[in-house]
C-alpha cells in the first residue's frame, strides 16, 4: 500500500541508466528451474527496485516475470505484477499505460476475492487520478479501498488510504478535514511503528498549516519529517520537506531562508533526475531571485524553469489519452481470451490425435511381436531352448535393474548438487563480504553436499548486519530450513525495517513460527544463531544470540571474552522470550567469531574424542597473532588434522573478523 506527499503529487523521475551494467538479478533469476519460484523472484525484484527509485529497472523485471506468468497461467502472480508494473509507471509519469495495468489486475483480484491486494490496486488507481486532478474520481477509489481496509482490520492499508485522502481535501481547500484525517494517521502509525508513513503524515500535515497561514506550527511538523526522512535516507521525502520550508519562509517574505532551502532541494532532484520537482524547484527560485533584485539569477531560473515545464507531457493530453486506453483495454482483454481459448483448444485437438496414433503403432508393434513369438515357438518347442530363453531374460532383468538402480542414484545425486547451487546463491558473495568486511574470513565446511548451517550479510546505510546460523539438521532437510530462515531473516530486516540485533530475531522468530504453522502437521525445527548489528563508523557493535554465543578477542589483553546467548533457539518452542540485545564497544584490532556447534562437536584425533570449546578456544587465541587469512588456514588445518580419517559429524561454519 502506497502513501504519498502532497508535493509528491508533482515529483516523479527517471530511473538510472543500466545499460552498460550487467544486471546481476536478472542472471540469479534466470539461473532459476522452477518457473513459479522464478516468476515470485521477478514479482519481489520489481517491488524493491520501484522502492528503491530504479523505476526502468522495475518495468524490466515485471515484463520477464509476466512473459512467464502469462504462459503458465499463474493468475495471482500475473495480478502482482501488474500492479508493480502499473505502479512503476505512475512514478515515471505514464499515467495511461500504469491505468492500463491496473484495470488488468483488478478483476484477477476480485475474482480471487484477494481483500487486500483488491485494496491496494484501488488504492494506486486513485492516486493515478490524483495526479491528473481529477479529485472525485480520485476519491472514489480511495473510499473503496478505505472500505476494504476497514473491513480487513489493515492498519497500514487504513492510514495509506486516510492520508491520500487527506490530500485530496488539503487541494479541495477543506483544511479541517485534512488535519483530522492526518491526525488519525499519526496515530495509526505510531501504533503500528509505521516510521514512513510517520514521515508522510508530518509532511502532510505541515503543508495544512502552511495554507493556514500557521507557520510555526507546519515548521514543528516539518522538522519531525525531516528527521524520520534522514533517517531513513529517502532522499526524495528529503527534497519534498526542504521544498516545503522553502515555502513557508517564500510566503513569509524571507527571501534569503527561502531560496538557501530552494538550493538544499535542488541537488536531491538533479541526482533523482526528478523533472516535476526540477521545474518546481527553478519556477520558485525565479521568484525568490526577482523578490531579491537578482535579475540575472532569475532570468537563469526562468529559462531552466521553461526547458523542463515543455518537457514534461500536457496533462489535457493524457486524460484523453487515459478514457481512450481504457476503452481499448476491454477490447484488448476479450481478444487475448478469446486467443487463449482457441489455442487451447487446438493444444488438445492435437492431443488427442498424438494418443490415437499411439494406440494404433503399439497395437501394430504388439500384434507383430506376438505372431513372431507364436511362430519361434512352433519351430523352436524343445526344452533345452525354453531353459536358454528363460535364463537369458533373467540376466537381462537383473542388469536393466542395475540400469535403473545407477539412474535413480545419478537423479538424486543431480538434484542435490543442483539444490547445493540455489543453497550457495543465497549466501553472500566473497565480493559483498570483502567489500564491506576487508579484515574477514569465512571457514565453511558442510557435512554432506547441503548444509543446515549458513551465514548472512547485509547493508543498511552505515549498518552491517551480520549472521551465522545453525539449523536443524544437516544435509537436505537442514538446506530447507536453511532456506526458510535465511528469507526470514531478509523479511525481518527489508519488510519489517527491524535494525537492532535484538529486535530482528524476535521478528524472524514470528516469521518462522507462521511459516511453519500452515496446518496441523507444524514443524518445530528452527535454528540457532548468533548475530551483530555494526555501526561502522562510530565502530562499535550490537548483538544478540540463540543459544550460539560471541567471542571478541581484545588485542590489547590478548583475552578471549565470552558473550553469552539466550538459551533458546529460533523457532516454535513452549516459551519464547524476547531476546537480550549487548552493545559492545570496540577497541583497534579487536576480533569478533562468530560459529557454529560443529566445529567444537567434532570427534577425532589420537584418542577420537570430541574435540570440545576449550580446545577450539586455545586455537583461536594461539592464531590470534597472524593476519586474519593466516588465521583461516590454521584453523582449517587444525580442523582436518584432528578430523583425520574420521567422518565429518556436523556442519561447520567460523567467521571472523575486524572493524
Amino acid at each position: 500500500m502506497r502513501k504519498v506527499g502532497w508535493l509528491l503529487v508533482f515529483y516523479f523521475f527517471c530511473a538510472l541508466s543500466y545499460g552498460a551494467v550487467q544486471d546481476t538479478t536478472i542472471l540469479r533469476i534466470e539461473k532459476l528451474a522452477d518457473l513459479k519460484f522464478k516468476t515470485q523472484e521477478y514479482d519481489l525484484a520489481a517491488q524493491y527496485a520501484w522502492e528503491s527509485g530504479e523505476y526502468q529497472r522495475a518495468l524490466k523485471y515485471c515484463d520477464l516475470g509476466l512473459k512467464i506468468s502469462r504462459a503458465q497461467n499463474y493468475m495471482d502472480l500475473t495480478a502482482s505484477l501488474l500492479n508493480n508494473k502499473g505502479i512503476a509507471l505512475d512514478y515515471i509519469g505514464d499515467y495511461t499505460a500504469s491505468l492500463k495495468c491496473f484495470f488488468e489486475a483488478l478483476p484477477i483480484q476480485e475474482k480471487r476475492k484477494e481483500t487486500p491486494a483488491q485494496a491496494d490496486i484501488l488504492s494506486n488507481i486513485g492516486l493515478v487520478y490524483m495526479r491528473q486532478n481529477l479529485w472525485e474520481k480520485s476519491l472514489e477509489y480511495h473510499n473503496k479501498a478505505l472500505l476494504l481496509n476497514r473491513k480487513n482490520k489493515d492498519l497500514h492499508g487504513i492510514s495509506a488510504s486516510l492520508n491520500n485522502m487527506a490530500i485530496i481535501y488539503g487541494w479541495q481547500k477543506k483544511f479541517k478535514e485534512a488535519i483530522a484525517n492526518y491526525k488519525e494517521c499519526i496515530k495509526i502509525d505510531l501504533q503500528i511503528a509505521d516510521e514512513r508513513g510517520l514521515g508522510d503524515d508530518y509532511n502532510n500535515i505541515a503543508i495544512c498549516y502552511t495554507d493556514l497561514g500557521q507557520y510555526q506550527e507546519a515548521r514543528n511538523y516539518l522538522e519531525k519529517a525531516l528527521t524520520i526522512r534522514k533517517k531513513q535516507d529517502n532522499r526524495l521525502g528529503i527534497c519534498e520537506t526542504y521544498n516545503n520550508f522553502a515555502a513557508i519562509f517564500q510566503n513569509q517574505g524571507i527571501w534569503k531562508k527561502a531560496e538557501d532551502y530552494y538550493r538544499l532541494s535542488l541537488p536531491l532532484a538533479k541526482e533523482l533526475g526528478a523533472k516535476e520537482s526540477l521545474k518546481y524547484i527553478y519556477e520558485n527560485l525565479h521568484k525568490v531571485a526577482a523578490n531579491q533584485q537578482k535579475m540575472k539569477d532569475a532570468y537563469e531560473y526562468h529559462k531552466l524553469y521553461i526547458l523542463y515545464r515543455d518537457s514534461l507531457d500536457d496533462i489535457d493530453n493524457v486524460r484523453i489519452q487515459t478514457e481512450q486506453e481504457l476503452n481499448y483495454k476491454n477490447d484488448k482483454e476479450k481478444e487475448r481470451l478469446k486467443l487463449l481459448q482457441e489455442q487451447k483448444a487446438e493444444r488438445e485437438k492435437e492431443r488427442a490425435q498424438l494418443i490415437q496414433e499411439s494406440r494404433e503403432e503399439r497395437f501394430f508393434i504388439i500384434l507383430s511381436v506376438s505372431a513372431g513369438v507364436t511362430l519361434l515357438l512352433l519351430i523352436f518347442a524343445l526344452i533345452l531352448f525354453r531353459r536358454w530363453r528363460h535364463s537369458q531374460s533373467q540376466q537381462r532383468l537383473i542388469e536393466q535393474n542395475n540400469l535403473l538402480v545407477e539412474q535413480k542414484n545419478r537423479d538424486i545425486l543431480d538434484s542435490i548438487n543442483y539444490a547445493k547451487r540455489i543453497q550457495t546463491a543465497i549466501l553472500p558473495a566473497d565480493e559483498f563480504i570483502k567489500e564491506n568486511l576487508p579484515k574477514s574470513f569465512v571457514l565453511y565446511l558442510p557435512k554432506d553436499i547441503v548444509a543446515g548451517d549458513f551465514y548472512w550479510l547485509e547493508r543498511k546505510a552505515n549498518k552491517l548486519f551480520f549472521a551465522v546460523a545453525d539449523c536443524t539438521g544437516h544435509g537436505v532437510p537442514g538446506a530447507l530450513m536453511s532456506v526458510v530462515c535465511h528469507n526470514a531473516l531478509n523479511r525481518a530486516l527489508n519488510e519489517f525495517n527491524c535494525y537492532q540485533s535484538d529486535a530482528l530475531l524476535n521478528k524472524t522468530r514470528a516469521i518462522i513460527v507462521n511459516d511453519l504453522s500452515k496446518n496441523s502437521s507444524s514443524v518445530y525445527d528452527g535454528m540457532d544463531i548468533s548475530l551483530c548489528v555494526i555501526d561502522v563508523l562510530e565502530k562499535s557493535l550490537e548483538w544478540s544470540g540463540a543459544n550460539n554465543p560471541l567471542w571478541i578477542y581484545r588485542h590489547d589483553s590478548s583475552q578471549l571474552d565470552t558473550i553469552k546467548p539466550d538459551k533458546q533457539s529460533i523457532g516454535r518452542q513452549g516459551i519464547n522470550k524476547a531476546f537480550t540485545p549487548h552493545k559492545i564497544q570496540l577497541e583497534p584490532y579487536d576480533r569478533i567469531f562468530l560459529f557454529t556447534d560443529g566445529f567444537a562437536d567434532q570427534f577425532g584425533g589420537e584418542e577420537n574424542k570430541k574435540l570440545m570449546i576449550k580446545r577450539f578456544k586455545d586455537w583461536i587465541l594461539q592464531s590470534s597473532s597472524l593476519s586474519i587469512n593466516e588465521q583461516k588456514s590454521f584453523l582449517e588445518n587444525k580442523f582436518l588434522e584432528w578430523k583425520g580419517q574420521q567422518e565429518q559429524v556436523d556442519d561447520v561454519c567460523v567467521v571472523g573478523f575486524t572493524i
